[in-house]
């Protein structure tokens, strides 16, 4: 029972006009989805798929895939990103399937440093499977049987398709960013059933990479995101060890995270897990998984996460 109402709280949730976007623990290796102006960060050109499993505890509950690959493109001097994303709630009863491109533009201000602002067009198809929705008013509570619908699921909800926009804007200064980004500025319409307008996300990220002179790299960074009546804090810690052992830790909202990883000659890989306490759920947790290509050039040199 106790199941059953977290499922339906969280989906009433996701239904609502006050929806959030899913935040990965791990920034350097989601990128594009950070700020749409890292694309083509690397120099050359790069693969980077996420997975999240938020709150595992609750079986199906809510999964996000995110991939996207961006390179630089050398005569334009500008980045250009191309992603999917994929949110499965439920075992399927609402789903969101997203497309998007994205381009920076890199501006010289000096020697080392950068201004680059960017520009990102979503496509999104959101769908709800109505027919693995039960309701109260459905159920007899003497013979226990299911009334049928007054409508078909058809009539109820339909696949929902819109145009989303968002921008984004860093400043690079040798082995040190910092920016900004804006997410779904125009606020699409993303009601399943019903009117129910997308807020806009602002985000501010900001990073420094240390590297010594035995090759070991600290990436030190924090994360902060606005969406309606939402606020997220993160800051957190990784480490490069032995030009193959990734190790992090950090704090964010209401918790803790930890990742693991291992950075082969040709991509990299990490796990990560964090866990919260607040009054609704207890003891909740997330786990993520990360892996990347890597530029060739770089694959074993001592370089700052964003550059990988």
């Amino acid at each position: 029972m106790r199941k059953f109402i977290l499922h339906s709280l969280f989906l009433s949730f996701a239904l609502s006009v006050f929806a959030q976007d899913p935040v990965f623990m791990n920034t350097p290796a989601s990128l594009v989805y950070l700020n749409p102006s890292f694309a083509g960060s690397n120099g050359l050109m790069r693969y980077q798929s996420s997975y999240r499993n938020h709150w595992p505890g609750l079986q199906g509950s809510y999964v996000t895939y995110q991939n996207s690959f961006d390179c630089y493109i050398k005569p334009m001097r500008g980045g250009v990103s191309v992603s999917y994303g994929l949110d499965d709630m439920a075992n399927g009863t609402l789903k969101s399937n997203i497309f998007g491109i994205s381009y920076a533009q890199y501006l010289k201000l000096g020697k080392d440093l950068k201004l680059i602002p960017s520009l990102q067009f979503t496509y999104g198809r959101k769908v709800l499977d109505v027919n693995k929705l039960q309701f109260g008013d459905y159920i007899n509570s003497r013979r226990g049987f299911v009334y049928s619908w007054m409508q078909s699921p058809a009539e109820i909800s339909t696949p929902k398709h819109y145009f989303d926009m968002s921008t984004g804007l860093l400043l690079n200064y040798n082995n040190f960013y910092f920016g900004g980004s804006v997410f779904h500025f125009n606020q699409p319409d993303v009601g399943v059933m019903g009117l129910s307008k997308l807020p806009a996300r602002f985000q501010f990220n900001s990073s420094y990479n240390l590297i010594t002179n035995s090759g070991i790299v600290f990436n030190f960074s924090a994360v902060g995101v606005i969406q309606n009546n939402f606020y997220y804090m993160q800051v957190k810690t990784n480490a490069l060890l032995f030009n193959h052992l990734i190790i992090g830790g950090g704090y964010r909202s209401n918790g803790y995270c930890a990742d693991l990883g291992y950075r082969h000659e040709y991509f990299t890989i990490q796990a990560g897990y964090d866990a919260s306490v607040n009054s609704l759920f207890d003891n909740t947790s997330s786990f993520e998984l990360h892996a990347n290509l890597r530029k060739k050039d770089q694959r074993n040199v001592a370089a700052a996460f964003e550059k990988w």
